[in-house]
């Protein structure tokens, strides 16, 4: 059941990630990812107006992502986590030694594989629109790989099973 553990993991980081709107709510940005190479004479200016309207000294500039997209993609992804849980809790409520039950478990097992698929492409559109880096899913992407591998493993075990 290594496969059921991978997939509550999976489902409780991306749920936490979601939840702190996929790190982008309040992210700042120094000016100097802004405006490269900038004058001295710039730079005193912005010094002025950054102190007149009593901004961050430092010159971090607050960028917000779009609430409504951020709203969407946290219901999609929660629905595919909730999804990928349910087909892998669906078969393997079903047993292999009827035809019926086999087949029953087999589709449960493929809806699971086809949604970690979706998972894996919806945390890529999320992360594309809202520019972030990929590198740091690194480790759920690999996560998510790894428990298509357990689930195709689980149902590969199935099918010799099946033939005996």
């Amino acid at each position: 059941m290594e496969f059921y553990k991978a997939a509550k993991r999976i489902r409780t980081i991306l749920t936490v990630w979601a939840l702190k709107d996929f790190g982008t709510k309040k992210n700042t940005h120094s000016l100097k990812v802004f405006a490269k190479n900038i004058s001295e004479d710039d730079k005193k200016l912005i010094d002025e107006i950054f102190n007149k309207y009593n901004l961050s000294p430092n010159h971090q500039v607050l960028i917000e992502s779009p609430q409504a997209f951020i709203e969407k993609e946290q219901g999609r992804l929660d629905m595919l986590l909730a999804e990928l849980m349910d087909n892998i809790v669906e078969a393997n409520t079903h047993h292999n030694n009827m035809p019926v039950e086999a087949r029953l478990r087999r589709e449960a097992q493929d809806r699971a594989i086809a949604t970690c698929f979706k998972v894996f492409h919806e945390i890529h559109h999320i992360m594309s629109v809202l520019k972030l880096d990929l590198n740091n899913l690194a480790e759920v992407v690999d996560m998510i790989d790894r428990e298509i591998t357990l689930l195709r493993g689980w149902r590969k075990s199935d099918n010799k099973k099946g033939a005996s």
